[in-house]
C-alpha cells in the first residue's frame, strides 16, 4: 500500500532510533480538548452529528442513540449520556467565566466564554492546556453523569501528569495502564467518531517519555515563541530573509557587548522584567508605615524562628522553658515561647563571647520600627498581591500555601491562606520580606476521593501567627466550587521560573529558594525619598 520510502532511511542510524518522530504534546492536548468540548457543548462543529448517529445505526450498536424519524418526516437525535442541557452548559461556562487566575498563568478565561452562544471561542494552544489540566475538572464537578464525569477527569489528570517537568520513572507504567483504562471507558460512552488519531496518540506519550524524557523537552512551545520573534524581525516584506539575518546579527552583537560589559550598568536599556523576581522585589504600591508593638513582636518572632542560624537557640529556649516549668502543657510552653523568645534571644546573643556570625548580632537587635509595605511583590518566581489589590484586578495573586511541621515527629501539614499585608522588615544590613496572611482553618480543609482540595475561606484561624516568610510560600489560586458556593477548590499556581538569576535547573532553584540566606540586601537609599 505504501509506494514511497522516506529519505531519512538513508541515514545509517535511522533504523536504530527508538523514537523517529516525537509526538507534540501541545497539539495533542489542543485537538483532544477541542474534540471534547465540541462534543459537550455541541457548538455546531461536533463529533456527534446526524452522520455519526447513522454510522451507529449502520453498525448496529447503541440502538438508544439511533436517529428517530417522526411521522412528519423530521429527524431528531436522542440525548446521550454526554449530552448537556442548556442549564448545564450555562453552569459550565459561568464557572469558567468567573475564574480569576494568577498573573502570567494563561490568557484571561472570561474573554473566551460566550454565554449568548454557549461556546468557547478564540483559545490558543496554551489556553487549551490550562483548561484541560487545571480548570475543566473543576468546572464539570456538578454536571454530567458521575461515570462520564469521572472518566473525563481521569483524562485531564493524565495530561496533567504527563506534562510535568519532573516525572518519577517508576510511576510511568501505572500511568500507561491508566490511559488505556481511560480510553476504554471513553469508548463505552462517546461515539466512535470521537476517536480519531489525535485521541489515540496519548497512548504513545508514556513510551516517548521513557525514551526522550519529560514532554517539555520536545514540545513546540519554544519553537512557536521563537517563530514569533523571527517574524518580528521582518521590516521589509519584499526581503524577509535578509531582514531576519540583519536583525539576528545585530542581536548577537548586542548580546556580546552586554556580556563583555556585564559588570557595568547599562544606560538607556530597559531593566529585565524578571530581574530580582526570585530574590524578592516590590512592584506595586510602596509605602512606609510604623508598626505597633504587637505587630512588631510577632513579625520579629517569625523572622527569628525561621532563620537557619537561629534554630539552635530556638531549641535551647524551648528546653529551658520545659526545664523551668515541668508541669506545664505544650500549648502553654508554646505561648510562653512566642511571648518571651525575642527578649531572651537578644540577651543571649549579647552575653555570648566570640560570636561567629554577624547576622545573628543584627537579628538580635531587631528591625526598625518603620517597615515598607507593598501591594504587589515578586518572589520565588511568583507575583503576589494583597487581597484588596486582587479585588481591583482581573487576576488572583493573593492565594498561597505553606508546608509546616506540626509536631516533633516530622509530620507536615499544608496550610492555605491569602495575603493581607506585605512587609519588608529593615535589619539595617539586610531586609526580610514577610506576608501577613488570613489563614484557613485546617479543620475546614478537605481532600475528596478525586484528589480535589476543598477549603472554606470564610472560616479563618491561627490569628496569633499571621506572618510567614515570603521565601517559604508557594502560590495557589481558588476556584468557587460549583457543587457548593460556600467552598473553594484549590489549584496550583504557575510553573516556577528556571533559567533566571543564575538558576539553571530545579536543584539549583530549590537550593536558592530554601537556602540559609533569607534576607534581601539593603539598597543605599533614603526612606524619605521613597515616600
Amino acid at each position: 500500500m505504501w509506494k514511497k520510502k522516506s529519505i531519512f532511511w538513508r541515514l545509517p542510524y535511522w533504523k536504530d532510533l527508538e523514537v523517529r518522530h516525537c509526538i507534540d504534546l501541545m497539539h495533542v492536548e489542543k485537538n483532544v480538548y477541542e474534540s471534547l468540548m465540541g462534543l459537550l457543548l455541541n457548538p455546531g462543529i461536533t463529533k456527534d452529528g446526524l452522520n455519526a448517529r447513522r454510522d451507529l445505526q449502520d453498525m448496529g450498536v447503541r440502538p438508544e442513540l439511533h436517529p428517530v424519524t417522526t411521522e412528519s418526516g423530521r429527524v431528531y437525535l436522542p440525548s446521550a449520556c454526554y449530552t448537556l442541557s442548556k442549564d448545564e452548559k450555562m453552569n459550565l461556562l459561568t464557572c469558567l467565566s468567573g475564574i480569576k487566575i494568577p498573573s502570567s498563568y494563561s490568557s484571561r478565561i472570561s474573554r473566551f466564554v460566550s454565554l449568548q452562544d454557549l461556546k468557547l471561542v478564540g483559545m490558543k494552544s496554551h489556553d487549551c492546556h490550562v483548561l484541560i489540566t487545571q480548570l475543566l475538572p473543576v468546572a464539570i464537578r456538578n454536571i454530567l453523569l458521575s461515570k462520564v464525569r469521572h472518566t473525563i477527569m481521569r483524562l485531564c489528570s493524565f495530561f496533567h501528569a504527563i506534562s510535568q517537568k519532573i516525572i518519577d520513572p517508576e510511576g510511568l507504567d501505572e500511568l500507561q495502564a491508566e490511559i488505556v483504562r481511560t480510553l476504554c471507558h471513553l469508548e463505552m460512552y462517546f461515539p466512535p467518531t470521537f476517536f480519531d488519531i489525535m485521541v489515540h496518540l496519548p497512548m504513545h506519550l508514556v513510551r516517548q517519555t521513557k525514551c526522550c524524557g519529560p514532554a517539555f523537552m520536545t514540545q513546540m512551545y519554544p519553537c512557536e515563541r521563537y517563530m514569533g520573534i523571527l517574524k518580528g524581525f521582518v521590516w521589509n516584506r519584499s526581503h524577509p530573509e535578509g531582514s531576519i539575518i540583519e536583525s539576528y546579527t545585530s542581536e548577537e552583537v548586542i548580546d556580546f557587548c552586554v556580556d563583555y560589559m556585564s559588570e557595568t550598568s547599562s544606560i538607556g536599556l530597559p531593566r529585565s522584567h524578571h530581574e530580582g523576581r526570585l530574590d524578592g522585589v516590590g512592584t506595586v504600591g510602596r509605602k512606609i508605615v510604623r508598626m505597633d508593638r504587637k505587630v512588631y513582636d510577632k513579625a520579629h518572632f517569625t523572622v527569628l524562628t525561621h532563620m537557619t542560624e537561629v534554630v539552635p537557640y530556638v531549641d535551647e529556649h524551648l528546653g529551658f522553658l520545659r526545664h523551668e516549668n515541668p508541669g506545664r502543657s505544650d500549648s502553654w510552653i508554646r505561648k510562653k515561647h512566642m511571648s518571651s523568645f525575642n527578649e531572651w534571644f537578644k540577651n543571649r546573643i549579647a552575653n555570648e563571647q566570640n560570636l561567629s556570625s554577624e547576622t545573628l548580632n543584627w537579628l538580635s537587635q531587631g528591625p526598625e520600627w518603620s517597615a515598607i509595605t507593598w501591594r504587589g511583590y515578586d518572589i520565588n518566581g511568583y507575583t503576589f498581591h494583597m487581597i484588596k489589590q486582587d479585588s481591583k484586578c482581573t487576576v488572583q495573586n493573593s492565594g498561597l500555601r505553606i508546608e509546616a511541621s506540626t509536631d516533633d515527629g516530622g509530620h507536615h501539614d499544608q496550610y492555605y491562606g491569602r495575603v493581607e499585608q506585605i512587609l519588608e522588615l529593615d535589619y539595617l544590613k539586610f531586609k526580610v520580606p514577610l506576608f501577613r496572611c488570613r489563614w484557613v482553618d485546617l479543620r475546614n480543609v478537605k481532600v475528596n476521593t478525586k484528589g480535589f482540595t476543598i477549603v472554606n475561606l470564610a472560616n479563618n484561624a491561627y490569628k496569633d501567627e499571621p506572618f510567614v516568610l515570603a521565601k517559604q510560600v508557594v502560590q495557589i489560586f481558588y476556584i468557587l466550587d460549583p457543587c457548593n458556593k460556600k467552598l473553594h477548590v484549590v489549584r496550583e499556581g504557575k510553573r516556577r521560573i528556571v533559567g533566571l538569576n543564575n538558576i539553571i535547573d530545579q536543584d539549583d532553584y530549590n537550593q536558592h529558594v530554601h537556602g540559609i540566606a533569607q534576607e534581601i540586601p539593603l539598597e543605599e537609599e533614603e526612606a524619605e525619598d521613597d515616600v
